[in-house]
Order: structure tokens, then sequence, then C-alpha cells
């Protein structure tokens, strides 16, 4: 597997991750690799078909994460980036999301603290009042 096919890959697991693919997901993942190919939003037909052929459950996420094991840190942080953006493009962001970016980390063999300004973080104690209404006094 080459870099460009394993960068659709995990694109396109992060677009899937969720269960949900749409158009604004697919638009932002043609976007990247068209402008890393320096084609705009023309893909060749042969990645066209990959990403319209992409099934999540047959993603080899360890396989194509040990292409970039020997890139700079800052580069693999590039790769989390474009999820976070693919995250974002449907404006929900979901655990099921948040858990591939984490995972994705993990497989590029990703400090926890380079990437954590892109992943969730769920404060306990914001959520503590709408998770656990007070209890009302013992009378």
């Amino acid at each position: 597997m080459d870099r460009l096919n394993a960068i659709a890959d995990i694109l396109m697991g992060a677009a899937h991750a969720d269960g949900r693919f749409n158009g604004k997901e697919e638009a932002v993942i043609r976007k990247v690799l068209g402008d890393l190919l320096g084609q705009g939003g023309v893909l060749p037909a042969e990645l066209d078909a990959r990403l319209r052929a992409f099934k999540s459950d047959s993603l080899d996420l360890p396989a194509c994460a040990a292409i970039f094991h020997t890139d700079e840190l800052p580069v693999r942080r590039m790769l989390l980036e474009v999820i976070a953006s693919i995250n974002e493009a449907d404006e929900e962001i979901d655990l099921d999301e948040d858990s591939y970016l984490k995972r994705v980390a993990e497989a590029l063999q990703m400090p926890a603290d380079s990437y954590g300004d892109l992943a969730l973080k769920i404060e306990i104690s914001d959520a503590k009042d709408a998770l656990l209404p007070p209890t009302p006094p013992k009378a």
C-alpha cells in the first residue's frame, strides 16, 4: 500500500466512524486528496474508485498507520488535524468519531499530549449537574 492510499483509507475511516457518511465529509476528503496531488477536486480514476468502494469493516488501520511511523511527529499530527476537520464537517462531533481519532493517534504511535487538543474533552464537573441533579435535602 502506498502513502496516498493509506491516507485515503484513514480519512474514509474517519468519515465512516459514526456510522453515517455524508457529502460534506466526502467533499473534505476529496479536497484534501486533490490538494495533496495538486489537482484540486479532481482525483485520478483509481483513487476515485477506491473512495467509492471503501468499506469501513475492511480498513486495516495498523497497516495504514505503519507507513507513517518513521515520519516526524508534526507530519503525523497533520493527519490527525485532517481527521478532526472531517469530524467537524457534518457539524456533529460524537464519541465514535473522537474514539476513531484516538485510535488513529495510537496506531501512529503518537504520545497523548501531542494530539490532546484535537480530542474531545468531557469535563465531569461540567456534566455533573446534568447527569446527577442535586438530591433534595432530607427532611
